[in-house]
């Protein structure tokens, strides 16, 4: 939206990822026309509603009844995460273009397992635009659902690798990176960062709940027909291809593309399928015999400890599943195992719950953003209101008398006008919202000339775009995009390793291999020159800082109403002249 203010910050100095998408266009024009805090609110619920329509579409392609309402349950109400590290997760709550993209890629699909072919390909391309690595997945998958292993898509494959080869012989980006091997510095600063981005760092519990996923996919397109099996083939097939070759061409080969485009992203449309496949595989063989309900007891009871052990018990599902269909006569179960599944499922249950207890203890007190509809699709309150108005409907609907179903249906449009009501849940010492704080920083406006970059200690590039208007000098945010590009990663780590004296937060994740222990160090209280050793940048003009300095004279001290902090603005050219 200003980008002769903004070209010099560190997000934009080297380049980003806007010449990949045209979500930025879309978002720049709606923020110009709504203005910033509504036009972010607006998008983000819109993204949401699409999202949720588009789950809707496909899943009711795919399936009716209560196959349909619990697949729908589990998608509102379970941690849609995927990858490591629950960073993550899809439908996400906050306005990104992943989740426009996800919601078109499933409304692709959709139209695919309907035969709309060309809505099908319109959508995909689509999804592609807003997103890239996301909408990959969902090509690969229609793709592989209508032609399967046929000579058509070898065919397909092949002319693909010819034109990926021939974008890599043209320096066409991203794909001229296709032969670049990351370096070490660089991949140790990335790593540093965002360990989650190579599948090595991946810990047990991250490969637990892919497989859980994956064991969830096989044992339906084990025991699915026709159109279903050919979908969870081709979800299967993508899935596992895409950790292979994340880990070989990442991990092993360390390919600078492999990396960057992340192919284990492919991983939000398996976990997506795989609650619809537990859905079906619950209300299709519920009834069906001891065995299966046995089975889909200690399915439930894997996907309730996902990442605690959940994996090794979904997975052992998938040999005894086989060993059923094997034998002619159905396989008669002693009670003591029957109790046993139950009692898994108990245990299972409570662990959940007192997992989502803590977890949501944890956002209290560590999460800054505003809740609303994030929480409500994170941590399960979306059970107030997509699953009353369902099964309200479902259940209730012809039931006697008729207020049951209009009470439900009421029940859930106060729950929605709640959540709306209450979507910037902010405690006092959270990010202002930049309308209110704005004028309070009008002062350091006037001191700071345009163009000049600053650093405001621990509070983010947010305050620095948001509040003054200036380039950032250094914040997380601002690094989050350095797997994408040298340059950036270089200059991040330098930046860090500058900033050091005054804040070791901004700078841990570049020059720690421990954070933790190496933030527990004491420190004397930062001085002139501490800042004067920061300042020695010349590319760093004004600094913000939420402590006096000593032996440094600010030029000028505000106070936000909103936190009631005093934040001091120094001159680092007065620092650097004397």
């Amino acid at each position: 939206m200003q980008p002769e203010t903004f070209k010099l910050d560190l997000f934009f100095r080297y380049g980003s990822q806007d010449q990949f998408t045209i979500f930025s266009l879309i978002y720049a024009d709606a923020l110009e026309f709504l203005g910033l805090e509504r036009g972010i609110y607006l998008l983000t619920l819109a993204g949401q509603l699409l999202w949720l329509g588009a789950a809707f579409f496909l899943a009711s392609s795919l399936a009716s009844g209560f196959v349909l309402w619990l697949t729908l349950l589990l998608l509102t109400t379970l941690p849609g995460y995927y990858g490591s590290e629950n960073i993550l997760v899809f439908g996400e709550g906050f306005l990104t273009s992943r989740v426009y993209a996800e919601a078109i890629s499933l409304a692709g699909i959709a139209c695919a397992v309907r035969e709309k072919w060309s809505s099908s390909a319109a959508l995909i391309l689509l999804a592609l635009l807003l997103h890239p690595l996301m909408a990959l997945s969902a090509l690969l998958t229609v793709l592989l659902y209508r032609y399967s292993l046929s000579k058509e898509l070898c065919i397909l494959a092949l002319a693909g690798v010819m034109v990926v080869a021939l974008a890599a012989w043209a320096d066409i980006a991203p794909f001229d990176r296709l032969l670049l091997t990351m370096d070490g510095e660089w991949r140790e600063i990335v790593l540093r960062d965002s360990p989650w981005l190579a599948l090595e760092n991946w810990e047990i519990a991250d490969w637990a709940l892919w497989a859980v996923g994956e064991s969830t996919l096989m044992l339906v397109w084990l025991s699915s027909a026709d159109k279903l099996k050919r979908l969870f083939f081709a979800v299967l097939v993508v899935s596992l291809l895409s950790t292979l070759l994340a880990f070989v061409g990442g991990s092993v080969f360390k390919n600078a593309l492999l990396l960057q485009i992340q192919l284990w992203r492919a991983l939000w449309i398996m976990q997506w399928f795989a609650c619809f496949a537990l859905a079906w595989f619950a209300g299709e063989h519920w009834h069906k015999s001891e065995f299966a309900k046995v089975v889909i007891l200690v399915l439930l009871s894997a996907w309730l400890m996902r990442g605690h052990g959940g994996g090794l018990v979904a997975a052992l599902t998938i040999p005894a599943w086989i060993w059923q269909q094997k034998n002619a006569i159905p396989i008669s179960l002693p009670r003591s195992i029957r109790l046993g599944a139950y009692l898994l499922l108990i245990q299972a249950l409570i662990w959940f719950a007192l997992d989502a207890i803590a977890n949501y203890q944890l956002l209290d007190v560590y999460d800054n953003r505003a809740v609303g509809v994030h929480g409500f699709f994170d941590f399960g309150s979306g059970a107030v209101l997509i699953p009353m108005w369902l099964m309200g409907r479902r259940f209730f609907a012809s039931a006697r008398p008729q207020w049951l179903s209009i009470a439900a249906c009421f029940v859930s449009v106060m729950a929605l006008a709640a959540i709306v009501a209450g979507w910037d849940n902010r405690r006092s010492g959270d990010f202002p919202r930049p309308i209110e704080s704005a004028d309070e920083f009008a002062e350091f406006r006037q001191f700071i000339p345009k163009n000049s970059t600053v650093y405001w200690e621990g509070s983010g590039a947010m305050y620095v775009w948001l509040l003054l208007n200036r380039p950032s000098y250094l914040s997380g945010i601002q690094t989050a995009g350095i797997i994408f590009n040298k340059q950036t990663a270089l200059e991040g780590f330098r930046r860090a390793k500058n900033v050091w004296p005054l804040s070791q937060e901004d700078s841990r994740f570049f020059l720690l291999a421990n954070p933790n222990a190496e933030l527990a160090r004491k420190k004397s209280p930062v001085d002139r020159n501490d800042l004067a050793a920061v300042c020695q940048d010349p590319i760093l003009d004004f600094v913000v800082y939420s402590k006096p300095i000593l032996d440094a004279r600010p030029v000028a001290v505000r106070k936000e109403q909103a936190t009631q902090r005093l934040f001091f603005l120094y001159d680092c050219k007065t620092m650097r002249s004397r």
